[in-house]
């Protein structure tokens, strides 16, 4: 019996959880990782929600200039349910910096509705860097992608 009511909470939640999920219509995510005092790579991935990805590398990355590729709508609604789900338009506008060396990470989210912006996301909770792990791996830059400048 409680095996039952365990799941039924559990059903519930993800229920409630996923109706959330998707009243929030993301538009455009942009994920910004800044420089440090030494050679950390210095760049910015813009996501569209029609599948189109620009990468703009600032300096310090094996592939410099700006590349934009397509990638499937699958891939970017995959990543635009994790910030859903992990409500980052919940999350402070601004992070404190504590150690002035380290790269920055920075997010802006365009929202049918509203836009967010989350600086020092690297001193904000864990998930922000995995988020930001997760972009990286899902859109990292080779050569298929189509060098625009």
């Amino acid at each position: 019996m409680k095996a039952m009511k365990k799941l039924l909470l559990l059903l519930c939640m993800l229920f409630f959880v996923t109706a959330y999920a998707q009243k929030k219509s993301i538009n455009k995510v942009s994920m910004h990782r800044t420089a440090c005092f030494g050679k950390c790579p210095t760049y910015s991935i813009e996501i569209n929600k029609n599948g189109s990805v620009t990468y703009t590398s600032v300096r310090f990355t094996k592939f410099e200039g700006i590349y934009t590729k397509k990638f499937s709508i699958d891939k970017v609604k995959n990543i635009f349910l994790q910030i859903n789900l992990l409500k980052l338009d919940t999350c402070q506008n601004e992070y404190e910096q504590i150690i002035a060396d380290l790269p920055g990470l920075n997010f802006n989210i365009d929202y049918t509705n509203a836009k967010i912006q989350i600086v020092n996301a690297h001193f904000g909770p864990k998930f922000l860097k995995r988020l930001a792990m997760n972009i990286d791996k899902e859109f990292s830059i080779d050569s298929t992608w189509k060098k625009i400048k």
